[in-house]
């Protein structure tokens, strides 16, 4: 039995072969690395004499000619081997036996690279990771002078988690957020900044800070506060260029930059201009008659959330900026709402005790309390929602992104303003009530001609001068029918 046999026996899995190399890709492996969870006990160091200094440095074992362990920023070790192929593992090659294990894995790949007749040059690098137990072994190659990954067999982008394109342009903008994956978490061992990295990020930020600017559907992923931040740290960051900690902070900000433009479709005839603007078929929304008959009943005012919450996820597509300023006009607004509403409720409480129509302030109470509670809730959902990352907005939009897209968080986003209106309605109308209800019926009409008048002409006077009159009349009732109309097309289908 020779020593390779000894070995696998040892670690109970079989020898490495073709079948057991499996493509991955560093994002995916990334995500499995920071969701690893390990539990540590401490106890007491005993320390021996000249511990850690050079007096009693170790002797280099054959294995450390080869490897050199480096630290990420972050803390995590890896092994770099620094001869022949380049190669980059997560595996402990301090162990003799895994050193031997993962040798056996790449001499699997360099006889498949022969084979293919795939030449692996210098500005190659191969990822290696496996687990004791496991017969496999998960790998990809980057390239180094062309910013991107490759794998030695062919194979579909699902099998690796690599997302759908729509052309070879497309897919390269994928590999290269993938190589920035890799860069960012093995960037301790590279002698220099990719080429041109880092100035090209610079000019990247510039230019977008300038189109936030001057554009407010500016698909650059920044807003002009942030750019302004990253900026000078970037320009920090030329002073020492070939740290391996700026070679993180290039591959992180590029990793996202590179994302959002394959988001965009960058460099393709139907790219995305308009942070506004879908480049995929939309799906016909048809909502169901209870939530139209509900939406209707609160003034509408759940279609202008619906819209604002469907601005922040166009073609599921979320920009951290745009989610900050619409959480932080959203708590500026539950704000607003609570002060006039608590308003309210006092003028409620004070006039119940002498209205002539106590009904009409109790239920006025009601509802203003109703509206307090929801604000209440609301705001604090959202002040614990601030600090999301864009990653965290996406998720918490995909979750709430319905059949019928946002509308039921549409209704209960509404909910606080529209039950202050409706209380404020009964408000006035008890007001009303105790002012002319002695009055005779022609002074009633005459009233409410005046105010049928000026609300006439404060709408006129909103309203965009190009429109006519009867066009206006025409929008205001298509507003209040739509949902009818829709509902009344959905029974009609049904039938």
């Amino acid at each position: 039995m020779d020593s390779s046999d000894l070995l696998i026996q040892v670690l109970a899995i079989p020898l490495p072969s073709r079948a057991g190399l499996l493509p991955t890709i560093p994002s995916t492996m990334a995500t499995a690395r920071y969701a690893a969870r390990h539990r540590v006990v401490c106890e007491e160091a005993v320390i021996a004499p000249a511990m850690h200094s050079s007096a009693n440095a170790p002797v280099p074992s054959y294995s450390t000619l080869e490897w050199q362990r480096w630290v990420h920023p972050e803390g995590k070790p890896y092994y770099h081997r620094r001869s022949g192929l380049a190669i980059v593992t997560e595996a402990d090659m301090s162990r003799p036996a895994v050193l031997d294990l993962l040798n056996s894995w790449v001499s699997v790949v360099e006889e498949i690279a022969k084979d293919n007749q795939i030449a692996l040059h210098s500005s190659a690098e191969l990822y290696l990771q496996f687990e004791e137990g496991k017969g496999d072994c998960r790998y990809y190659i980057v390239d180094h002078a062309n910013w991107s990954i490759f794998w030695l067999q062919e194979l579909r982008g699902d099998e690796v988690g690599l997302p759908q394109v729509v052309s070879n342009v497309h897919l390269s903008q994928a590999l290269q957020t993938e190589y920035w994956n890799h860069v960012e978490v093995f960037c301790m061992h590279l002698p220099e900044c990719p080429k041109g990295a880092l100035d090209d990020l610079i000019s990247q930020f510039i230019q977008g800070q300038t189109d936030q600017m001057t554009s407010t559907t500016s698909t650059f992923p920044y807003s002009v506060d942030d750019c302004v931040k990253y900026l000078s740290l970037l320009r920090r960051c030329r002073e020492y260029e070939n740290d391996g900690r700026t070679i993180w902070v290039v591959a992180r900000l590029r990793c996202f930059l590179t994302e959002n433009r394959r988001l965009t479709h960058y460099g393709e005839t139907h790219c995305r201009l308009d942070v506004c603007d879908n480049i995929y078929e939309v799906p016909t929304i048809r909502y169901n008659r209870l939530l139209s008959v509900v939406s209707l009943m609160l003034f509408n005012l759940p279609e202008t959330q619906n819209a604002r919450l469907d601005g922040l996820f166009v073609d599921q597509v979320a920009y951290g900026y745009k989610w900050k300023a619409f959480n932080t006009a959203f708590l500026n607004e539950m704000k607003m709402n609570a002060i006039w509403t608590l308003g309210l409720l006092i003028c409620n409480v004070m006039a119940a005790n002498v209205s002539y129509t106590p009904m009409l302030p109790r239920t006025s109470i009601l509802l203003c309390s109703a509206s307090l509670i929801i604000t209440t809730i609301l705001h604090h959902q959202h002040q614990a929602l601030s600090g999301m990352q864009p990653t965290q907005s996406h998720g918490w939009l995909a979750q709430h992104n319905t059949a019928s897209r946002f509308k039921p968080l549409a209704i209960v986003y509404a909910l606080p303003k529209a039950l202050f209106v409706w209380a404020l309605v009964l408000f006035v109308c008890q007001a009303f009530w105790a002012v002319f209800s002695n009055l005779s019926l022609v002074y009633w009409i005459v009233t409410a001609a005046v105010l049928f008048s000026v609300s006439l002409l404060i709408w006129n006077i909103l309203s965009p001068p190009t429109v006519s009159f009867t066009e206006r009349v025409s929008i205001f009732w298509q507003s209040l029918l739509a949902h009818g109309r829709v509902s009344l097309d959905d029974a009609n289908d049904s039938v």
